[in-house]
Order: structure tokens, then C-alpha cells, then sequence
């Protein structure tokens, strides 16, 4: 993702919307179709998503996280609903982070920390 694909195109409004700040957290995730929460969740799983039969996104997050930590884990989530979702690619498990779509969502979260550093 450039920065202009970033700034310009729409499946990217939900993070755009979400490093403005503008608008409180909530309204955002719920405008997108998305509901979050926080769970007991074993160490190594810092948070998982998953598409309901109701037709919208569920992001659990562990509650072991630091607030750092849960605002990169959003948008490797947010990387998951946008990108690799809607390719119909879906698993459950852990210790799947060599997985190329696991690398391209961390990448996803550099590419967006890098962005907003440059546009400071």
C-alpha cells in the first residue's frame, strides 16, 4: 500500500477515518460494520477476527494487551477484513504468523505507522 492508495482509495476509509481521531472510536467500528471486545485470550494470541452470519466483523482482543500494543493488533486486524477476507481466505489457528497473509497485514501495520510519521 502507498501512501496515495492509502489517502485515495475507498476500502481504505476505515483507516482513514481511524488515524484522523475525530471521530470517537465506536462510531467508526460501528459505521464499518465492525464490534469489538476484549477477552481472556491465551498469551500468544493477541486477537482474532471473524465475519457472524449477521453480516458483520467481530474483533476480539486480548485484555493482557498494552494500549500500544492493541492500536497496531487493530489495524493487522483491519488488514484482515479488507484484504484478506473478501478473498474468501479464512483460518482459525495459531502460530500461523510465517503465512504470507499473517506477513502482508504486519506489513500493512509498518506501512500505515510509517505513513503517519512522514505526515507529521
Amino acid at each position: 500500500m502507498t501512501k496515495d492508495e492509502l489517502q485515495t482509495l475507498p476500502k481504505y476509509q476505515l483507516v482513514r477515518a481511524l488515524l484522523d481521531g475525530t471521530i470517537p472510536f465506536d462510531e467508526i467500528m460501528r459505521a464499518f460494520g465492525i464490534f469489538t471486545g476484549q477477552e481472556d485470550l491465551p498469551g500468544e494470541i493477541y486477537a482474532m477476527v471473524y465475519y457472524c452470519r449477521r453480516g458483520h466483523y467481530h474483533i476480539i482482543f486480548n485484555n493482557s494487551l498494552a494500549p500500544e500494543a492493541k492500536e497496531k493488533v487493530l489495524f493487522h486486524e483491519v488488514h484482515h477484513i479488507i484484504e484478506t477476507m473478501p478473498k474468501g481466505m479464512y483460518i482459525v489457528g495459531i502460530d500461523c504468523q510465517h503465512l504470507g497473509f499473517e506477513q502482508d497485514a504486519d506489513l500493512f501495520v509498518r506501512e500505515i505507522a510509517a505513513g503517519f510519521e512522514a505526515g507529521k
